[in-house]
């Protein structure tokens, strides 16, 4: 090879001196693009992005949804009491949803009412309907109940309490409140699960990757109406040893949690919540009984049927009448499995999981279910706004007594049916 001249040397060096700044010219040119690409994909995606435009408009509208108005196509066509009722309520649910948001708020002495400052109710309406609505505070009715305006206090009274203590006797009546998850929503409300899952796969140094497709689901829940109603005396009402507001809230309560429980184990999710014993809707029925009674190994068997993430929160659920079987089984020893609980307040166990128990879960059958076993955090209970109580004096006033009417707007939805197993009778189901 011809050794190169002093002059070829330099040559060779002034060209790679422009090769490496034209590949650095080059580099710099790509990355430029790419930057302005993605500023301008950033761009289009903010001007196009309407999340928080929604977001304000769910948040306007909190109100109005909760108490599910007719259809109206002006706001001058509408009741102007109902966005009175809209604002109060949606005052109440915004400030509900965070910790100690209430508390903020004063109580009347007599009553224990919240005290709904005017000004916020106005301010509501006015961000609702815009500033050329005229606002007029005053006591007024609808449908549901009374709203007190107190012009001393410069506020509507609200008995938001009634609620809060409801829901303790719908949480000690109902099981399925103190093991399912509760949400509060205000309006119908899109819940998003996995459909497909992704699988890990090994590949060799160097090997092409393979990607799988994410899908999902969507599980809507809505809000279904359930009341209660009782009539009281008037010399009840008159006696002042009569507690009437605990004895509404303890009655009003039990008679609810009995209808949610009844409808959140068996509900068919036409017109009321969709239950865990829905062959639908509900859990996976994935076991039949080897005989015509519960054994022990049906119990082992149905535990290890659901998948291992779901047994570390996983219990037992079942009827009263078939606990008396389970509490007969016996090991190989003849040592009972039933795991008394040693402390008040606390459920038995079976195999060392909690067992509870319900009056409305089905009865022990030929080709029926008769246990449930899962996590059932998974089973959502969605509350739409705040129960509400109505007074009816003039409607039994002839038969001297004063009904009561309470509703409640609630939706129940196991969204994730591998997380609860049924254990089913084997035979088949007489019709």
């Amino acid at each position: 090879m011809a050794k190169m001249t002093r002059e070829e040397h330099i040559r060779m060096q002034r060209r790679r001196g422009r090769q490496f700044t034209g590949l650095v010219v080059i580099l710099l040119v790509v990355l430029g693009a790419i930057s302005m690409i993605s500023w301008a994909v950033k761009g289009v995606a903010a001007l196009t992005d309407d999340s928080k435009r929604r977001a304000e408009y769910e948040k306007r509208l909190s109100g109005l949804v909760m108490l599910d108005p007719l259809p109206f196509d002006s706001v001058e066509q509408a009741d102007p009491l109902l966005f009175r009722e809209a604002a109060i309520w949606g005052i109440v649910y915004r400030a509900g949803s965070e910790p100690g948001g209430l508390d903020k708020y004063d109580r009347d002495i007599d009553t224990g009412s919240l005290i709904l400052p005017a000004l916020e109710v106005d301010a509501y309406i006015t961000q609702l309907l815009g500033p050329d609505y005229q606002v007029e505070d005053g006591t007024f009715e609808s449908n549901e109940m009374t709203y007190v305006y107190d012009e001393d206090k410069g506020g509507y009274l609200v008995p938001v309490e009634y609620d809060s203590r409801l829901i303790d006797v719908l949480t000690e009546e109902n099981i399925m409140r103190t093991l399912g998850t509760k949400i509060t929503t205000s309006g119908e409300h899109k819940i998003n699960i996995a459909a497909t899952k992704p699988a890990a796969a090994w590949i060799e140094e160097g090997g092409s990757l393979s990607f799988g497709e994410a899908t999902f689901d969507q599980i809507m829940m809505d809000a279904y109406k359930l009341h209660v109603a009782i009539k009281v005396t008037e010399e009840l009402l008159y006696d002042a040893a009569f507690n009437l507001e605990g004895y509404i809230i303890d009655n009003f309560g039990k008679a609810l949690a009995n209808a949610e429980e009844d409808a959140f184990l068996n509900g068919d999710g036409k017109g009321k919540p969709a239950g865990i014993f829905d062959t639908v809707m509900g859990g996976q029925y994935s076991l039949t009984t080897s005989g015509t009674s519960i054994s022990a190994d049906d119990i082992i068997s149905l535990v290890y049927t659901l998948k291992r993430p779901y047994r570390k929160s996983a219990a037992f659920i079942t009827n009263d009448k078939t606990l008396a079987s389970l509490r007969k089984l016996k090991d190989n020893n003849g040592a009972y499995l039933w795991q008394p609980s040693l402390t008040a307040g606390e459920p038995d166990r079976l195999f060392g999981y909690a067992v509870y128990t319900s009056q409305f879960a089905p009865e022990a059958s030929a080709g029926k279910a008769a246990m449930a076993f899962g996590d059932f955090s998974y089973y959502n209970i969605g509350d739409r706004g705040s129960r509400s109580m109505q007074e009816l004096k003039e409607l039994f006033a002839g038969n001297g007594m004063v009904g009561y009417v309470m509703k409640e707007r609630v939706d129940g939805r196991l969204i994730l049916p591998e997380a609860v197993q049924i254990l089913k009778m084997k035979g088949t189901a007489s019709s």
